[in-house]
């Protein structure tokens, strides 16, 4: 799949405001609402003006989005639970990270809703995982660094990937094939 820094530079070269962890929040919460969100929805929400097809740039942005959108796709039905936030690496400082994290669950309640899924149809736990991703979304930059911040972070993305796939499957339950007789 596409790495976040390719994604941060094909979204500056569209001219596009949004930022990568935000973008692959989008998506998700646009395919976890309906897997039959369009790849041509997902570029809409990308870009802000109208674009001249013809332009290079923009040609090379959408085909590394076109990689993003499939992937993501594959990855919320993965029967090994593979989904992973796209956000940086720990190489990036803990602020950094935790922006990312909060415009990556940004962008996810954001996508649901332009997917279609009300909050109030959510029930149980999904519901109380949506609060908490808003909730997320409004994390301040403050952080110490020490090795409690860290530990905390990392547990905060493995409650959202887990949030997720578990929102993806009651809104969208898995149906599995048939069984032949």
């Amino acid at each position: 799949m596409i790495n976040i820094n390719t994604l941060e530079l094909s979204l500056k070269r569209a001219d596009s405001p949004l930022m990568a962890a935000e973008v692959h929040g989008v998506l998700t919460g646009m395919l976890s609402a309906t897997m039959g969100a369009s790849f041509e929805d997902f570029v809409i929400e990308l870009l802000e003006d109208e674009q001249d097809p013809r332009d290079v740039l923009l040609k090379e942005s959408v085909r590394e989005w076109k990689e993003l959108y499939d992937a993501v796709k594959a990855e919320l039905y993965d029967p090994e639970m593979g989904f992973e936030l796209l956000l940086p690496d720990e190489e990036a400082a803990l602020s950094e990270r935790l922006m990312a994290l909060a415009d990556w669950c940004q962008g996810f309640v954001y996508g649901l809703g332009r997917g279609g899924v009300k909050p109030e149809s959510l029930k149980g736990d999904s519901a109380e995982l949506l609060r908490d991703f808003v909730e997320i979304s409004r994390i301040s930059e403050q952080s110490d660094e020490s090795e409690e911040d860290e530990a905390a972070y990392m547990e905060l993305v493995e409650y959202v990937r887990v949030g997720v796939l578990l929102i993806n499957e009651e809104v969208q339950p898995f149906k599995a094939p048939p069984v032949l007789q």
